[in-house]
């Protein structure tokens, strides 16, 4: 098999933005955070790289537990 070659970063920090921006579609903040947090993502990813407000994050992640339990 041929050897892959990577993404350049700004490319693929262009798609990432565009799954997130897809992901969004039709849903509220928090439900978009919990889809990317269950795709893979990382809490601290979200605030960090992506620019969701930290206080949602929790919330979202909060909620997301809290339903796992019921």
């Amino acid at each position: 098999m041929a050897e892959r070659t990577r993404i350049p970063e700004e490319r693929a920090n262009e798609l990432l933005n565009e799954i997130i921006d897809y992901t969004a579609i039709g849903r509220n903040s928090s439900e978009t955070i919990q889809e990317l947090i269950r795709m893979g993502f990382k809490d601290e990813e979200l605030w960090t790289y992506f620019s969701f407000n930290l206080h949602d994050v929790a919330d979202a992640l909060e909620d997301m537990y809290a339903d796992n339990e019921e």
